[in-house]
């Protein structure tokens, strides 16, 4: 008897259709016993046994949606004291399948079961579960802010945060709508995470800035800081980076030039009245001050463009600029003697 009604239980669970046997849910299996003198002691584990052995798909998802077998891929099991039910339905939406079986059949697992903690929920497994066979999912059906809930619990279910789990997952969208993964530092380029929405706005142009959007809020303050950077290829805004990026927006322009031969000129203009009233937030303002003075001074070109700037009002950052759209005409020196002498001031200020 002990041996035939375990096979004789699981024969008849892969007997039953599925849409019979998934609203029994674990009722159909065997209850615990904890009587050693029971005939029904250990049958629970037994039949769990020849389950597994038989690689059926016979274990109810936690919804009771699904039949699913140990050997499936994107199956976790979790204990029946693991309530986080918005989590198992995120999941549900990659692709992933949550099993919550009774105690009694868990701890079976976990002794019959080759390596059982690597299908056991946690934010490790689940990463090397996303990593190994969904992360190609994207598209239409491309859940982002469902995609921001599993990051958080990737990276900020223990203390300190796993930043490290974030890696190669194609989920952080950038300003045009693409996704790309995050990688270990070794690797370039470094993705910019933007520190307000403002910042995310004014360098949306560079090709690493990664989208306001990109991460949810409380994330993004452990993202931001410095020791993200030794586990994964992310950086904030530096002064070297602002300063590439204004080189590389200003440099094709002639500096011998008087005028600003394009039609939309102007946008010059308006960026560079949001960028300085950026900057003057900016916690590394005063290194950047340094850094570009340095620049301005050692130009050939410098005292030849304050020259010219003379005969115009002295402008500061603190002092709000004309509000006149300015003429095609002109616009590059505009540009030039306002952002010369905002940085000189607050220089010496």
């Amino acid at each position: 008897m002990e041996e035939w009604a375990p096979v004789a239980w699981a024969k008849t669970l892969n007997n039953l259709d599925p849409a019979n046997l998934l609203p029994r849910g674990w009722s159909a299996w065997p209850a615990e016993e904890h009587d050693p003198d029971s005939y029904w002691f250990r049958l629970a584990h037994e039949v769990t046994k020849q389950i597994v052995g038989c690689g059926v798909s016979l274990f109810p998802s936690y919804d009771l949606q699904n039949l699913v077998s140990i050997h499936d891929k994107p199956v976790l099991f979790t204990p029946r004291t693991d309530n986080n039910y918005s989590l198992f339905s995120i999941l549900a939406l990659f692709g992933v399948y949550i099993v919550q079986p009774p105690p009694q059949i868990f701890s079976a697992l976990k002794v019959i079961a080759n390596n059982f903690q690597a299908s056991t929920l946690s934010p490790r497994s689940l990463h090397d579960l996303l990593c190994g066979s969904l992360t190609n999912i994207t598209g239409p059906s491309f859940e982002i802010k469902a995609a921001h809930q599993v990051m958080r619990y990737l990276a900020l279910t223990s203390s300190p945060p796993t930043l490290e789990l974030l890696s190669d997952l194609p989920w952080f969208s950038r300003p045009d709508g693409s996704l790309v993964s995050l990688t270990r530092p070794s690797t370039n380029p470094r993705w910019i995470i933007p520190a307000t929405e403002e910042e995310a706005r004014l360098f949306a142009d560079d090709p690493y800035t990664l989208a306001w959007d990109c991460v949810s809020d409380d994330l993004r303050v452990h993202l931001l800081k410095a020791q993200a950077a030794a586990v994964l290829n992310v950086t904030s805004l530096n002064v070297a980076l602002v300063s590439a990026f204004l080189h590389s927006r200003f440099s094709h322009l002639d500096s011998f030039a008087d005028e600003l031969p394009e039609a939309n000129a102007t946008h010059h203009f308006d960026w560079l009245v949001r960028f300085w009233t950026w900057v003057a937030q900016w916690p590394a303002r005063d290194s950047f001050f340094r850094t570009q003075a340095e620049r301005v001074h050692t130009s050939t070109s410098f005292r030849r463009h304050v020259n010219r700037s003379e005969r115009c009002p002295r402008k500061s950052l603190y002092s709000r600029p004309s509000l006149r759209q300015p003429s095609q005409r002109g616009v590059r020196s505009v540009c030039t003697v306002y952002t010369i002498l905002s940085l000189e001031t607050l220089f010496q200020s």
